[in-house]
């Protein structure tokens, strides 16, 4: 299918939302804007989706995340492990919570069930979650360390790790073969008893496994740390466990502690970008600090 014909296909459907058709209709006079959204749909590969937020079959919203989700379902019927759900998080980026019910409700409509962190949470936690639960895969809502105008979809095996090259495969071919009328979403998710929160227990299960296998680190009770999350997922996390393991002695950015999709006070929230440091920089040269810890908006860097 063209691009405008994908354009005009998703002007007419009926499963498309009045908003989204507002942010579609402002475009037709735009056509390289409706070339570029609609010209593919996202591709999938082990790293999930990556895409700008938007309207179109080339950027990230509800229709693209169901579709996928849709796939992954598919993928997990016909291998059989159906049966031990799908753990799901999210970092704190624009339209992340949303994107997380938009799967869950894909997930619990193919009679799936979830497991689901309420609150942000970093992607390693939802590594861990995976085995703890016993799920047959996962799912992180995140672009990582992207601009604010992107978001992603990453997928996790039965084993913790990002899909490898031929699961990825298998479920892009699924995504292939289907269309928006191909999904099917339950209207009411939170309802269904397949819906299961994830609670404090894999949290503070996780802290300890993290304490057991963590190599013997000395003295740390000395050694003074400044930490900031970059307005991601860490804010919690990260100062919990540094408490944990020994550091007695640790501030934070309090401008970058609380989760925030805009990321207001850095243009890149990448901690191997060195203008991320900036307000992390200022503030260690005023106070005594001997390291400085930053993590990406998911936290895995």
């Amino acid at each position: 299918m063209e691009a405008r014909q994908r354009y005009e296909a998703w002007l007419q459907d009926p499963m498309v939302d009045g908003d989204t058709k507002d942010e579609l209709r402002n475009l037709a006079n735009h056509p390289g804007e409706i070339e570029d959204r609609f010209f593919k749909w996202l591709g999938f590969g082990t790293g999930g989706l990556r895409g700008k937020l938007g309207a179109g079959s080339n950027r990230m919203n509800i229709y693209t995340v169901r579709l996928v989700t849709q796939a992954l379902a598919n993928y997990l019927k016909d291998q059989g492990k159906a049966e031990g759900g799908v753990a799901i998080a999210h970092d704190s980026r624009r339209m992340s919570k949303e994107f997380t019910e938009a799967a869950a409700s894909v997930l619990v409509a193919n009679g799936i069930g979830v497991h689901i962190f309420p609150e942000v949470a970093p992607t390693p936690l939802l590594s861990y979650a995976v085995r703890y639960c016993k799920a047959s895969a996962g799912i992180v809502v995140t672009a990582s360390h992207n601009p604010p105008a992107y978001n992603g979809y990453k997928v996790y095996n039965e084993h913790g790790n990002q899909m490898l090259t031929d699961e990825a495969l298998s479920i892009s071919s699924q995504m292939g073969k289907l269309g928006l009328d191909s999904v099917v979403v339950e209207p009411n998710p939170k309802e269904n008893p397949l819906w299961q929160w994830l609670g404090e227990e894999v949290i503070q299960a996780y802290y300890r496994e993290l304490l057991e296998i963590a190599p013997q680190i000395g003295n740390t009770g000395s050694l003074r740390v400044l930490y900031t999350p970059l307005h991601g997922t860490g804010g919690r996390f990260v100062p919990e466990i540094l408490h944990m393991a020994g550091f007695k002695q640790l501030s934070t950015v309090e401008q970058q502690l609380m989760p925030d999709g805009n990321f207001p006070t850095v243009e890149y929230p990448n901690p191997e970008d060195p203008s991320a440091f900036k307000l992390a920089f200022t503030q260690a040269g005023g106070e005594p600090c001997d390291l400085i810890i930053a993590t990406d908006p998911d936290a895995d860097r």
